[in-house]
């Protein structure tokens, strides 16, 4: 019996075979443990890739960094330098939609230190094809309907944020007529010639967050803060007043165009420090264009004037197809 054992263990020398299986499970271990130790130190090496150089890129691409997962930017040293909020109506369905589009374009947007920001270059063109549609804006001194009207807002939203962050403005313009969701000379009109630009003079990153809400547009700036508080005030140096309105016969009485007063006026901006005015400087002069007013008058006829029921019938014209022609 005791031979047939040895036999049989020589025949099958367990020890080794198992001998070899635990040299085979520890090499695998070390193979797993070896890949997990790369996929830990991958995502912190890519953390560590220098960043591209400021100078060598444009205000466009510096804005299409993608979104931080919380406003600051994760950084403890970021907090909310500026929150600025204009008001729109939210049943104009079309100029809502615009406002929403061109905010959801914004929102996000990281500037680096000594970063530019160009609306136009963030936000793109304003054509149907990329999503914006028809509403109110200003051409030539009147109001009409075109592609992206109310855009406008959003950039004069973020330009008041801008100042209050005291970033530095290096292109705004002003409307042609005045507008009536900030005080004058503090509106910031855009268009596919005219841009707001502004820079980050902040040694450290900038975030620009925008959302709307059902009657209401927001932009915040989030960055490193520092002793310094700005403040802007709009001053009124002359209003102008149009004309007498222009009166036109016609079928009944009616306004086929409202009236609109002008003005002069200048924005400034103050720097604080602890409550302390240090310096205040002017930003802005503008000039805001009048509008003259247009109404019908119902025509009066005399006895001797009144023509044939089929000639009036024929040249006759109504208020509301007047007022779509302007």
């Amino acid at each position: 019996m005791k031979t047939t054992r040895r036999f049989l263990r020589g025949a099958c020398p367990r020890k080794n075979i198992f001998g070899k299986g635990r040299k085979i499970k520890a090499f695998a271990g070390m193979a797993a443990a070896f890949f997990l130790f790369l996929c830990l130190i991958f995502p912190f090496a890519a953390k560590t890739v220098p960043p591209c150089r400021a100078a060598a890129q444009t205000a466009d691409a510096l804005c299409l960094s993608p979104r931080p997962a919380s406003p600051v930017g994760g950084t403890k040293k970021e907090v909310l330098l500026s929150r600025f909020t204009t008001e729109f109506d939210g049943s104009n369905l079309t100029r809502s939609h615009n406002i929403r589009l061109a905010s959801r374009k914004i929102d996000g947007c990281v500037l680096p230190a000594g970063g530019a920001f160009s609306f136009n270059g963030r936000v793109g063109e304003r054509t149907k094809a990329r999503g914006f549609q028809e509403a109110p804006v200003i051409f030539e001194g009147e109001f009409v309907r075109g592609t992206g009207g109310g855009v406008c807002q959003v950039s004069t939203t973020l330009y008041n944020a801008a100042l209050l962050a005291g970033m530095t403005v290096t292109e705004v313009h002003a409307h042609s007529l005045r507008v009536g969701y900030v005080p004058p000379s503090l509106d910031a009109m855009v268009s596919s010639a005219s841009d707001l630009r502004f820079c980050n003079p902040s040694p450290a990153p900038a975030v620009i967050r925008m959302y709307t809400e059902k009657n209401s547009v927001t932009a915040e700036i989030y960055g490193r803060k520092t002793a310094d508080e700005y403040r802007t005030e709009s001053v009124v140096l002359r209003r102008l007043s149009p004309p007498p309105a222009e009166v036109v016969e016609g079928e009944e009485d009616c306004v086929l165009k409202r009236e609109k007063e002008g003005m002069k006026s200048e924005s400034y901006l103050s720097v604080y420090r602890r409550g302390r005015r240090l310096r205040c400087v002017r930003i802005r002069r503008d000039t805001y264009a009048f509008v003259q007013g247009k109404v019908q008058k119902k025509r009066t006829e005399t006895a001797e004037e009144v023509p044939e029921a089929g000639e009036r019938a024929e040249g006759s014209n109504s208020c509301g197809k007047v007022a779509q022609n302007d």
